[in-house]
């Protein structure tokens, strides 16, 4: 589930924006290349793998693809809202798997290469 909010995160300045629910291969689609969250995903200690066994991982210096996000929210200018979020992924037996939540403020940064 998605809120946006401006400002700042307070009721009076947040609204829920939309839910999206996936229900097949949720393990092999949480590892794909080329997804909104696979920079945050490879931030993962110890690595995502599937199938995940049980345990904590940390998240160190997480990012997400912009671009992807974009496409995700259409028209909106993702990086003027303050994205609360939470993720759920529930198993095949239908058991929270993972739960995870946080919220994302996009920056655009500009990446230089070295020549």
């Amino acid at each position: 589930m998605t809120n946006r909010c401006t400002g700042s995160i307070s009721p009076s300045h947040c609204e829920y924006y939309g839910r999206w629910s996936f229900s097949n291969n949720l393990c092999a689609l949480t590892v794909a290349r080329g997804m909104l969250w696979t920079p945050f995903v490879d931030s993962v200690s110890p690595p995502f793998k599937c199938p995940h066994p049980e345990g904590l991982r940390y998240v160190n210096n997480a990012t997400l693809d912009l671009a992807m996000a974009q496409v995700l929210v259409g028209f909106v200018t993702v990086e003027k809202f303050i994205w609360p979020t939470e993720v759920q992924l529930w198993n095949e037996k239908e058991q929270l798997a993972v739960c995870l939540q946080g919220t994302v403020e996009m920056r655009r940064v500009l990446m230089r290469t070295k020549t």
